[in-house]
């Protein structure tokens, strides 16, 4: 299911949500320009579970289990060329991959796979 989304009602809410927070927000924000399709939940999902394996991966997880994994659950597809390349062919820094780790916590917390977003928790 394809959906579009409102940039500007988007752009009014985060500045009242921001206001609300004690956020100081520049005057200068910048509105996103284009048109941008959401993903489905499934879709989401499957990319979660791919970023999943190729962070695994760039900690150490055997490449071959991981490759595997991926093509039993038939989630190249949600890989991106980057990703695909590391796990698939040893190309590129782990590092990249390691620093997703809080990034896919947020996504998993966004669709309500992790039931709680604790921010500076390790601080």
């Amino acid at each position: 299911m394809e959906m579009t989304i409102d940039l500007k009602l988007i752009r009014v809410e985060s500045i009242r949500m921001a206001k609300l927070l004690g956020v100081d927000l520049p005057g200068t924000l910048p509105l996103l320009e284009g048109e941008f399709d959401l993903r489905s939940a499934g879709e989401t999902c499957s990319r979660l579970l791919a970023m999943n394996a190729v962070a695994a991966t760039a900690y150490g997880y055997d490449r071959a289990k991981a490759i595997a994994w991926l093509n039993e659950e038939a989630l190249t597809n949600s890989l991106s060329e980057r990703e695909r390349c590391f796990v698939f062919e040893g190309q590129g820094q782990p590092e990249l991959f390691r620093m997703q780790i809080e990034g896919m916590w947020a996504l998993a917390w966004a669709v309500g796979v992790a039931g709680e977003l604790v921010l500076l928790r390790y601080v």
